[in-house]
């Protein structure tokens, strides 16, 4: 009996393999066009000297599969630490709507229970798809005697 050999003919599609690639190509652009929807937007940082320690601080805003608003502290230089309970930070998120700017979601302040060089708070919200948010956190430091509060400077814009 002869051997039999599998083999495509030049010329004709392998259909198998046209159906992976296309089924490869469409996913990808699938990928892509959910990740153009979503994303993070970080406004300037912002820095105060309070107690003795010079600090920054920075409102971040996230919309995708977590809708997060972040406020970051940290000591400016980012050389030593703070003392535990020398910084406070506060997280809040707000949907842009003109003239009211709802609050979407806060998490109430956070203090470093430990000596740190810096952390970050988050608070989580639904977004709505359309929608503009932004993330407008609030940092405090100690006096020696009371916490003096700092707005960490408006993050950008972002859609949901």
């Amino acid at each position: 009996m002869g051997q039999f050999h599998a083999r495509r003919a030049e010329g004709r599609p392998n259909r198998f393999r046209s159906a992976a690639i296309a089924f490869l190509v469409a996913f990808g652009l699938t990928v892509s066009a959910g990740a153009a929807i979503a994303g993070t937007a970080s406004g300037n940082k912002g820095y105060y000297s309070v107690g003795g320690y010079s600090y920054a601080n920075q409102s971040i805003i996230t919309t995708g599969s977590t809708d997060t608003a972040r406020v970051e502290v940290w000591k400016n230089p980012r050389t030593g630490l703070v003392p535990a309970g020398y910084v406070g930070a506060l997280a809040r998120g707000y949907r842009d709507v003109t003239g009211t700017d709802p609050l979407v979601c806060s998490a109430g302040y956070y203090y470093n229970a430990n000596a740190t060089q810096g952390y970050a708070v988050n608070c989580y919200f639904t977004g709505s798809s359309g929608s503009a948010y932004y993330s407008y956190g609030v940092t405090k430091g100690w006096t020696g005697s009371v916490y003096n509060a700092y707005f960490a400077p408006r993050s950008p814009n972002q859609t949901a």
